[in-house]
């Protein structure tokens, strides 16, 4: 059943996907909203869900994190400035808010390359038990790097039916990536991120990959097909079902 689900949900993304391009993507958006009014809602990955429960979640993440050297008290209140800016904009505009959504999707999914791009992911998708297994080991063995550091990240994580987006704040940085792949909705989390220097991260589009099973997660973060970093995290795994995979460019 769950493979014919998955089947099934491939399937209406491929459509809806094509509906998008065939409309002219992102561009065609900015000239005539009007004309993706059928297709809004399930490209919106909020779509009216409620934003202050991700403050509780990013809150609880934290309390339950071991210590880590450092200030981890800057993420958790740029997460928390990030989310009430979304909330007041929703309450003060809710259809400039979800067009500001909607635009941030439509270009992530084309930086993703479209529908071929989720052709490609949905082919080379690997088994989700095996990839978080292989993250959470691979931190483990990392974290005696001398040149890699680690730093408590907040983040939130919003699922729509064609693609999922996430925003991490870590150490001062920032950024907001789409993702094939979906999830629960709406909500916040934060964790333990193992990654190497900024610089590097900084110095090209880093390759994510949400991975989750049974409660455990990982953000997985590539950088020229050497790994970069590893954000471990709880409450992540209750907010996303599959493995998933995206783009992401750090501020």
């Amino acid at each position: 059943m769950a493979s014919q689900t998955a089947e099934t949900d491939a399937t209406r993304t491929l459509e809806l996907l094509g509906q998008i391009e065939s409309l002219g993507g992102s561009a065609g958006y900015q000239k005539d909203p009007a004309a993706f009014a059928s297709l809004v809602a399930e490209v919106d990955p909020l779509n009216s869900q409620p934003l202050e429960k991700a403050i509780g979640e990013i809150e609880k993440d934290v309390g339950a994190l071991p210590p880590i050297d450092g200030e981890s008290s800057s993420s958790v209140e740029l997460a928390k400035e990030g989310i009430i800016k979304m909330e007041a904009l929703e309450k003060k505009d809710p259809e400039a808010a979800q067009g500001q959504r909607a635009l941030q999707v439509l270009q992530g999914i084309e930086l993703l390359g479209g529908s071929v791009g989720f052709q490609e992911y949905i082919s080379n998708s690997v088994a989700p038990e095996g990839i978080v297994a292989e993250s959470v080991n691979t931190f483990n063995l990392q974290a005696n790097s001398d040149e890699w550091s680690t730093c408590t990240a907040t983040g939130i994580i919003a699922a729509g039916f064609v693609a999922t987006s996430l925003t991490i704040w870590a150490d001062g940085h920032n950024s907001t990536g789409v993702a094939w792949g979906l999830g629960l909705g709406f909500g916040g989390f934060a964790g333990v991120f193992h990654h190497a220097p900024w610089h590097v991260l900084k110095s090209g589009t880093n390759k994510f990959y949400i991975e989750a099973v049974g409660g455990q997660s990982a953000v997985r973060f590539t950088l020229n097909g050497e790994r970069v970093g590893t954000l471990v995290s709880a409450n992540l795994g209750a907010l996303v079902t599959t493995g998933s995979e995206g783009k992401f460019d750090w501020k």
